[in-house]
């Protein structure tokens, strides 16, 4: 018997950032703002502490209160020769704001000419956050059509967000008591450095905007300088940062080969302080009920007392403690093991166990000798109808194009959602704007669905797909004419923000499968898109 445990890297680019913070002004008929020197201290601050930004990487821009043009312009040029292909970019701005316009000390500069100065640099990502009146007044261009021959990898976390602090007719204010930061700021760097966001190592920019919107909604109950913050972004799915070493469970695999059976995988499925798992079985020949009995007795006394889990509070739980429960999935090569087709199914518990509900009283199965026999009877209808009918580069092929349709689908989707959440249009309008991609996005979850049976080197990464696609079907369901009334406006928003973050996730596992499939010895049409 063969036990290994297996874990992942993952590579990242490095996180850089220009810090402008723009307190003194020339014209004497605008007032000087102290709190933004103060601003581009604290977000240097929240980026080394809460995005474990190296210091060197982080260049400021206004501590001695003034910045003229040339000055912006060079730090900008200077980004342009650090910052390299993989990087994320973070670029922030406090200061005076209005019409559009960033007020340096002794002109404007328009925002819109600052996003595409940003967005021309080389990095593979970037973030533009703007703490100025005003400063939602700004556009941003559609995330473009994703093309067959990219990757995942290619385009997933790339692209540009940009965060205002305040709506288009809006002004920003400060932080009370002694007003010594901004408002905006101060929740900026509250979310930076929240440690209760951090998932597998790692923190989002949507989870991260997501709080400093929750925190702006409570200061928006309490006083009269409310601020709606803004959110725009291209990026197909979202940045993550990470932040903290980050160490995989490494699960055991279990696998025998005799003569009789392979025994292929043990998947645990414990619940509380029953310890039960279901084997997967490659029979070598076809056996009669007595045989396959045999068998699995053979199989209770191999894995009986093995240790596989999922994660390591069960291990910490049932480590040493003998199996309850064993169901064994037998079929006859890799084909079933991978689809779940299996010809036999049979079931071991022990006396601590209700045998009565575990074993039934099921359609073409007995109890031998104490153990649960189910023939499947479909077994061979299923194994035809999962015969690969294509062949896997031409599988590939469709399937990618699908793929990439419907996440740009969903990304216009996002888009119009992002703009009803900035309040910029209304519910209603939104229902309205998202009616033919809602039409679109069904008609793409059918057309995946109903793919042909994926050869066995692509199975990971078409159920993938088959997931994620799922997950964008969902969005229709909030915000969709006939369905407006299944849920009320609040839990609309919640369902949407729990699917877009479960679509995010899910973006990132589509890479890893991809990854793994271009990974394969054998050559993979994924490199050919």
């Amino acid at each position: 018997m063969v036990i290994r445990k297996v874990k992942r890297g993952d590579k990242m680019g490095t996180v850089k950032a220009t810090l402008v913070g723009v307190s003194n002004y020339d014209n004497p008929r605008i007032p000087n703002l102290e709190a933004c020197k103060n601003d581009i201290e604290a977000v240097k601050d929240a980026l080394i502490k809460g995005l474990c930004v190296s210091q060197r990487d982080i260049r400021t821009l206004g501590s001695s209160g003034t910045v003229n043009i040339s000055k912006f312009a060079n730090e900008l040029k200077i980004a342009s020769m650090l910052v390299e292909a993989d990087d994320t970019y973070i670029f922030y701005f406090s200061g005076h704001g209005s019409n559009g316009t960033l007020a340096l000390s002794e002109t404007n500069v328009r925002v819109q000419e600052v996003i595409e100065l940003v967005n021309e640099i080389k990095a593979k990502n970037k973030i533009i956050i703007l703490d100025s009146c005003r400063s939602g007044d700004f556009m941003i261009p559609k995330v473009e059509t994703l093309g067959i021959s990219e990757l995942v990898e290619e385009f997933a976390g790339a692209g540009y967000a940009v965060m205002a602090s305040c709506g288009a007719s809006e002004n920003s204010t400060f932080y009370p008591p002694e007003n010594r930061i901004s408002l905006y700021t101060h929740f900026l760097c509250d979310a930076l450095t929240a440690d209760f966001i951090i998932k597998k190592g790692k923190k989002s920019l949507e989870e991260i905007n997501e709080l400093i919107i929750r925190m702006t909604d409570i200061w928006n109950q309490k006083g009269d300088k409310i601020q709606h913050p803004v959110f725009r972004s291209n990026i197909t799915g979202t940045i993550y940062f990470p932040v903290r070493k980050y160490t995989p469970y490494e699960k055991q695999h279990i696998y025998k080969d005799t003569e009789e059976y392979i025994i292929y995988e043990i998947v645990p499925f414990h619940q509380s302080l029953q310890k039960r798992y279901i084997a997967k079985v490659i029979l070598k020949y076809h056996f009669v009920e007595s045989d396959i009995v045999r068998i699995t007795k053979s199989i209770v006394d191999d894995i009986k007392y093995s240790n596989v889990y999922k994660n390591a509070e069960q291990e910490q739980r049932l480590n040493g403690l003998p199996v309850n429960m064993i169901r064994c999935h037998m079929g006859y090569d890799e084909q079933d093991m991978v689809k779940c087709n299996f010809a036999w199914i049979t079931i071991w518990v022990d006396d601590t166990m209700d045998k009565n509900n575990w074993y039934g009283n099921k359609k073409n199965s007995e109890i031998i000798d104490g153990i649960f026999v189910e023939k499947h009877i479909s077994y061979n209808v299923l194994r035809m109808l999962n015969q690969q009918t294509v062949p896997q580069e031409e599988y590939i092929k469709q399937a990618k194009q699908y793929l990439n349709e419907i996440i740009g689908c969903a990304n216009q989707f996002i888009a119009q959602y992002r703009e009803y959440s900035n309040g910029i249009i209304s519910e209603n309008k939104l229902v309205d704007n998202v009616k033919t991609l809602n039409k679109q996005i069904i008609s793409l979850y059918f057309k995946i669905t109903d793919l042909p049976s994926a050869p066995l080197r692509c199975n990971s990464w078409s159920e993938a797909i088959q997931q994620i696609a799922a997950t964008i079907h969902d969005f229709t369901l909030f915000y969709g004419q006939k369905t407006m009334d299944t849920w009320s406006k609040e839990n609309r928003n919640y369902l949407m923000k729990a699917t877009l973050k479960r679509y995010q996730q899910e973006l990132e596992l589509l890479k890893q499968k991809e990854k793994e499939l271009c990974e394969l010895p054998k050559k993979s049409p994924l490199n050919k898109f």
